[in-house]
């Protein structure tokens, strides 16, 4: 289950354009610039009907064109690669797996929209999400996402994506009413 959340964490903050929705053009900044650039990330996770809350931390590195690195430092050590081709699961105690994006169909069309995306396509995610974008007293904008597909409708019920000039805060809300917020800090590129 936790392999599926990073995946999917990995793949929502990048799928925020998901609609024929028209991003503000400081959202689109922010999301394509956080597609180029490396972040400090903290997950708090509820499971549903739990009563503890588990935290993990770690660093996200995001190359445009190329991939993503999602690193799990504490508690425990993980790391996911995904590139055009493939998902690399990295765990000190289960070793590595590879599971080629074909195998994982839904994470292959998304991989592919933000391809198209970050080539100039700004409704690359048109059906896989309806979207509202929100701006906040705070001059912070907030996009909610629903899914539209039904291979995303499995892994994510409601996410909600806030930032300014970055993207500093998902949160995930699943089919069987887990929680999960994972906020970001930028790092110095």
């Amino acid at each position: 289950m936790m392999k599926k959340l990073i995946s999917f964490a990995v793949s929502a903050s990048l799928a925020w354009s998901a609609c024929a929705l028209v991003l503000p053009s400081t959202c689109e900044s922010a999301l394509r610039r956080s597609l180029g650039s490396s972040a400090s990330w903290r997950m708090e996770r509820t499971l549903p009907d739990a009563k503890k809350t588990l935290v993990t931390e770690g660093e996200v590195v995001c190359t445009a064109g190329e991939g993503i690195v999602w690193k799990i430092l504490k508690p425990f050590s993980r790391t996911i690669s995904m590139n055009a081709g493939e998902m690399v699961f990295e765990d000190e105690d289960e070793g590595t797996t590879v599971k080629k994006l074909s195998e994982l169909p839904h994470y292959e069309e998304i991989r592919k929209e933000t391809d198209a995306f970050l080539a100039g396509d700004p409704k690359a995610f048109e059906g896989l999400f309806d979207a509202e974008v929100r701006f906040l007293e705070d001059g912070k904008w907030k996009i909610t996402l629903l899914p539209g597909s039904g291979a995303v409708k499995k892994l994510v019920a409601k996410a909600e994506l806030t930032g300014d000039r970055t993207l500093e805060k998902v949160l995930l809300e699943s089919p069987d009413g887990g929680k999960s917020e994972i906020t970001f800090k930028e790092k110095k590129r």
